[in-house]
């Protein structure tokens, strides 16, 4: 099997991740990321950590990467993602505060509810 890159864990460092690890409150995509992370700062092949933590050689290498990159913080919190595409455009989005910041609604008689109850059935 093909040595895993060693990544160096500094003690203050480690001792964090063990922390999260044992926490009972962490959330268990963070303690798997601090694991990964531990065992790899222990020189642990990246086969036999998919092995121990039942995961992917996909999964250990990106959390390796965003540990040496930007550290324990890099592990807390997912990377931004584009999400879903705006369904309407932004000149609706301005047309729709134009319209209800400038203009007035109209008024409706007493005890009106804005539709006819023959269209809201």
């Amino acid at each position: 099997m093909r040595t895993s890159r060693r990544i160096e864990v500094s003690d203050e460092d480690r001792g964090e991740l063990e922390r999260i690890v044992r926490a009972k409150t962490t959330e268990q995509r963070v303690a798997l990321r601090a694991r990964i992370v531990l065992l790899s700062g222990e020189g642990v092949e990246t086969g036999s950590i998919c092995e121990l933590l039942r995961t992917t050689t996909s999964t250990v290498t990106l959390w390796r990467n965003r540990y040496e990159a930007a550290g324990i913080a890099g592990l807390l919190k997912d990377a931004h993602r584009s999400g879903r595409r705006a369904t309407i455009t932004e000149a609706q989005v301005g047309e729709v505060l134009r319209l209800t910041q400038q203009e007035k609604p109209p008024v409706l008689p007493i005890g009106a509810r804005g539709r006819c109850r023959e269209s809201s059935a």
